[in-house]
């Protein structure tokens, strides 16, 4: 059982590709300023997203 498992799971993971998206995307916050949006705000401040390649 454990065999066939694992197999499944290596196929699956060989099968799986790198997806590619080539549309923008949008981050929309919530109109109030929330505390789970600090780490969102903070990678901005400090250029995290410029640092990955994110507009």
């Amino acid at each position: 059982m454990r065999k066939r498992v694992y197999a499944g799971m290596t196929i699956a993971a060989l099968f799986s590709g790198q997806a590619l998206a080539n549309e923008k995307l949008t981050l929309v916050l919530d109109w109030y300023i929330n505390p789970d949006h600090a780490p969102i705000l903070v990678a901005e401040q400090i250029g995290a997203f410029k640092d990955a390649g994110l507009d």
